[in-house]
This record gives structure tokens, C-alpha cells and sequence, in this order.
């Protein structure tokens, strides 16, 4: 007597309101029948994709993770001689009937069954190049994608109707309407959320008392305002606020429509609230400067400076104040997202003593690690490319040449051609792995030769800041700045700490000290002045 199989269940329904149904439990049943008609013994645990649509295949390719126990997960759990059990070719797939028939050829390969309770058919590797299962495959994929396909027609039709209505003023449900209201059923109308339209006008009040939007995020956190947002665990940030007090929804507009349409919802807001708060907020200040940004306010630490603050996010470029002084800033904490704050650090004290170090050579060269470049392949398949380019023209001339070409001729012509084509891609590719492999000695030499043009020509500071990127990995910077007394003078002076990282340094960090009145230090050149001063007492 052969063992029993294994078989294990798949269960699928595409919206949510088919789990208060009996969708599940129906398929589940039909599994547990079908197992004792064909003598096979059903897994105690079940895989399921509920409220998920089949149409693009994101079920099997992605996966689901709220529910990781789907069709993904059973893929890859299901080994050769086992059974997956499903009731209809639509719960596997609504995709293109090709690519579902496919996807069930490259399971059944792997030596696994696929048993279609409803039809009582059995897809394996004897069956699967009968006619008739080929027919229902095919046949079932068909009807379930041109369904699917239905479907999303009709509902494209529902919604233009719901944006034309909207647009004529007349409310309408929507999926996501404006977080302060909800949908009345019984009324048909959008109603008030009371508490959280209380919120939002608590908002603009804050912001028309002069509050900027990071110090409204501040004082909301503070008083533990619960979000508005109708994102699951959303807090209070700068792009909130800001889209609150810029959004006429709260003043009834229908905003997906341009011009926005008036009167659509109930408006929560008073007009001279609203606009009252466009005018002191201030919030999107117009760049007045001809030609708007210039070359000279270029960020030469885009994308490698680190703060050291939170650990999480970068340093952005940020000009504000009175003053109107480029700074880098935490974009986090720019937003009130962390704890950084609005700390920030004057970019041109960065840039000073980060190129001051880059440029010299004789400090920096004994710490990247030499190495020799890889012997370069370019040369060989450039020659190799003009020999095969050279058997082309040769044969193009004989085939232009011969009133009756030969077909082999053709053949050897488009052979060359393909070669030829083969060569040039591997010329790029290793020209391409030796820009990235170049040892850190080289690449750092390239920039110290380059650097005086770059630093010399405003306008070439994109360039400067790629070639630092060629030599610095990152640069981690606490914004927070340390007060100290000034030798000087009797009152303090801030100063800011940052560590750098060299490529090819073995990941050992330089730190540094930068100071408002201009000065900087580094412990690597302490160190080497200590080292120095010793030599100087020994030869002494």
C-alpha cells in the first residue's frame, strides 16, 4: 500500500468583505472532502491570502506580510511528491493566462501536484501535455483575467463618475476622504469628525499666533495632541503641519479637481483663519534670486555626511535665518521627527578644514591601504574589436560585391556582427570595474592633482563635490555644538566635533574639532606634531 501524500490547502478571496461570508470555510471544507475521496492527508495547517487580488501576481512574486502564510510562503515550503490543493484556477492566478500557466509549468517541474478540486483535475508531469489540461489551464486563466479585467473597467467608470460629481459640488464617497471627516451611510453625506477638526483648528491657531511649523510640532508633542494623520502610528512632523494649514479641504474645496471645487465638504476652517495663516505662516518662502539657486551653494557633503546626533540621517544643505548662512542640517530632526533638534553646523566650517586635510597628501597618504590594480583587459578586447570589425566591412564588401551572394556569407556577416557587439560590452564592463576597483592611493592622487581647479571654479563645485565622494566614504557630525572659553577673548565660542572616513582607510576614523571663529584641529595631526617633537628632543 503506498503512504499517503501530503497535501496542503490554498485559500484565496480578493476583498476583505468575503472573510464575514463563507468564502474560507467553503473552500476549506471542499479541501477536507477532496482529501478523503482521493486517499491523500491534508497538512493540519493552511495557507491563505485573504483580501488579496491575484491580478498582478504580487501574492506569489511578494508575498503578503500581513499574512505571511500564503501562497509565497507555501511555494517555497512544498517539496517534489507533495500536494497543493486549490479550488479553482482563479484562486491561483488572475493574470495574463501565459504567465499563469507558466508559473503552474515551473511548480509541477519541481515534481510538485496541483489538484483544481472543482474541475477534479490533476496537474503533474504525466498530465500536464494532455490536451484537455492544457484546455482547462489556458481556457481557466483566460476567463479569470478577462474577469479581473472587467472588473477594474468597471470600477475606473465608477470612480470618473464619484470626480465628476465632485466636480459639480455634489459630495461623494471616496475611499480616503479628508482625515477630520468620516462617510454617514445612513445620511449619504460626509460627516464631521468633531475631535479631530477641533485639532486642526487648534493648528491654525497655533500657526496664526506666529508659531513656524517645527515649533508647532514641538508644542503638540509637548501637550501630547494625538495625531490627526489617518496613517497607522503617524506622529506630529513638519509635512503634516505643513499640509494641513496649506490645504483648502479644510475650508470645504474638493482638491483633487483643478481649480479645486468649492462647497464639496463641510468646512471646518473659516476663510479668514485660512488665509489669515497663509500670510504669517510663511511657510514655502519664494526664492527671489535670479536664476535661483546658485553653483556656490552647492552641498559638497550630498549624501555622505551623516549625522552623529540620532545615527539614522543625513545631513542636508539648509539656508535660513537672518543671517541667510548655508548650514547642514539633520533632515529628521529639520522636520521634528528626532531629537536633533534645529541644531546645525555652518557648511563653510566643514569645508574648510575638510579640504585643508584632503590637501595634504603627505598626512593622508600613509593611511590608505596600497594596493596594485588588477592587470587591465581593455587593450586585449579593443584589439580584438577591431579585428572583428575589420572581418564585417570585409565581408559586407564581398556580399555588396556578388550579384548572388552565398548564404553562408550572411551567416559569417552575422556572426562578426554579434561579436563584435559582445566585445564592445565587455569593454565597458571592464572599464567600468577597473574606475571601481582603482586602489585608494590612485584615486585619492587623481583628486589632490584636480583639486586646485575645482576649488578655483565656482561653478565646478558638482564636479568637486563627485570627486570627494571618490575619496571620503562619510562624514559623521554631532550638530550639537560645545562651548568653550576662547583664550582670547572672555566670552565662549561654540565648536562642533566630526569624525572622517577615508575610502581605503580600513574604516579608522579622523577626528576633528571645528570652531565658530574660523579655527580647526585634528587628532591625527596632533599626533604627528607630538611624534615630530620627539624626533626633534631625541636628535637634540
Amino acid at each position: 500500500m503506498k503512504p499517503e501524500k501530503t497535501a496542503y490547502s490554498y485559500i484565496r478571496f480578493s476583498t476583505p468583505d468575503q472573510a464575514l461570508g463563507g468564502s474560507e470555510d467553503r473552500q476549506l471544507e471542499e479541501a477536507k472532502a477532496y482529501c478523503k475521496q482521493q486517499g491523500l492527508r491534508l497538512s493540519e495547517k493552511t495557507f491563505a491570502d485573504r483580501g488579496i487580488s491575484a491580478f498582478h501576481g504580487k501574492h506569489r512574486k511578494k508575498g503578503n506580510t500581513k499574512n505571511p502564510d500564503g501562497l509565497k510562503a507555501l511555494l517555497e515550503l512544498v517539496k517534489p511528491g507533495e500536494v497543493i490543493l486549490i479550488e479553482d484556477i482563479d484562486r491561483w492566478s488572475r493574470e495574463n493566462a501565459f504567465e499563469s500557466v507558466n508559473e503552474i509549468r515551473t511548480v509541477v517541474k519541481r515534481g510538485v501536484e496541483i489538484h483544481f478540486t472543482k474541475q477534479r483535475v490533476v496537474v503533474n508531469t504525466e498530465t500536464l501535455e494532455m490536451d484537455h489540461v492544457e484546455w482547462l489551464l489556458f481556457s481557466g486563466g483566460k476567463r479569470a483575467n478577462g474577469e479581473s479585467k472587467r472588473k477594474c473597467e468597471l470600477i475606473q467608470a465608477d470612480w470618473d463618475k464619484k470626480r465628476a460629481l465632485a466636480r459639480s459640488g455634489k459630495p461623494v464617497r471616496i475611499n480616503r476622504l479628508p482625515c477630520w471627516l468620516k462617510w454617514d451611510v445612513e445620511a449619504s453625506k460626509p460627516v464631521v469628525i468633531e475631535a479631530k477638526a477641533q485639532i486642526v483648528r487648534h493648528v491654525f491657531e497655533l500657526a496664526r499666533a506666529g508659531n513656524r511649523t517645527l515649533e508647532i510640532v514641538r508644542k503638540l508633542r509637548q501637550e501630547k495632541v494625538p495625531s490627526v494623520s489617518s496613517q497607522k502610528g503617524a506622529e506630529w512632523n513638519t509635512v503634516l503641519v505643513r499640509r494641513l494649514l496649506t490645504n483648502k479641504a479644510t475650508l470645504g474645496f474638493y482638491v483633487q479637481s483643478d481649480p479645486p471645487v468649492a462647497n464639496v465638504w463641510p468646512a471646518i476652517v473659516d476663510e479668514d483663519l485660512y488665509h489669515g495663516v497663509q500670510g504669517r505662516q510663511n511657510i514655502h518662502p519664494p526664492d527671489k534670486r535670479p536664476g535661483g539657486k546658485r553653483e556656490s551653494e552647492t552641498n559638497l557633503f550630498t549624501g555622505i555626511a551623516r549625522c552623529g546626533c540620532c545615527n539614522r540621517y543625513n545631513l542636508n544643505a539648509h539656508i535660513g535665518g537672518k543671517s541667510g548662512t548655508p548650514k547642514l542640517i539633520c533632515q529628521a530632526g529639520h522636520r521634528g521627527s528626532t531629537d536633533c533638534r534645529h541644531f546645525s553646523v555652518p557648511i563653510a566650517l566643514v569645508e574648510n578644514s575638510c579640504l585643508s586635510f584632503l590637501a595634504s597628501a603627505d598626512l593622508i597618504r600613509p593611511l590608505l591601504v596600497a594596493g596594485q590594480p588588477k592587470p587591465s583587459k581593455v587593450l586585449e578586447l579593443q584589439g580584438r574589436l577591431a579585428d572583428a570589425e575589420k572581418q564585417v566591412t570585409k565581408l559586407t564588401s564581398l556580399i555588396m560585391g556578388d550579384s548572388e551572394p552565398s548564404p553562408t556569407l550572411y551567416a559569417r556577416l552575422k556572426l562578426e556582427e554579434a561579436k563584435t557587439k559582445t566585445l564592445r560590452l565587455q569593454i565597458d564592463e571592464e572599464q567600468a570595474r577597473e574606475r571601481a576597483e582603482r586602489p585608494a592611493s590612485i584615486a585619492y592622487g587623481e583628486f589632490v592633482s584636480n583639486l586646485p581647479a575645482l576649488k578655483a571654479n565656482v561653478a565646478r563645485r558638482p564636479d568637486l563635490r563627485k570627486a570627494i565622494a571618490q575619496v571620503v566614504e562619510k562624514l559623521v557630525l554631532d550638530p550639537r555644538p560645545v562651548t568653550k572659553p576662547d583664550k582670547n577673548k572672555p566670552h565662549l565660542i561654540k565648536s562642533w566635533a566630526y569624525q572622517l572616513y577615508l575610502r581605503g582607510a580600513s574604516g579608522v576614523p579622523i577626528n576633528f574639532t571645528i570652531c565658530k571663529n574660523g579655527d580647526w584641529a585634528s587628532d591625527l595631526i596632533a599626533k604627528l606634531d607630538y611624534v615630530e617633537t620627539q624626533k626633534e628632543m631625541a636628535a637634540a
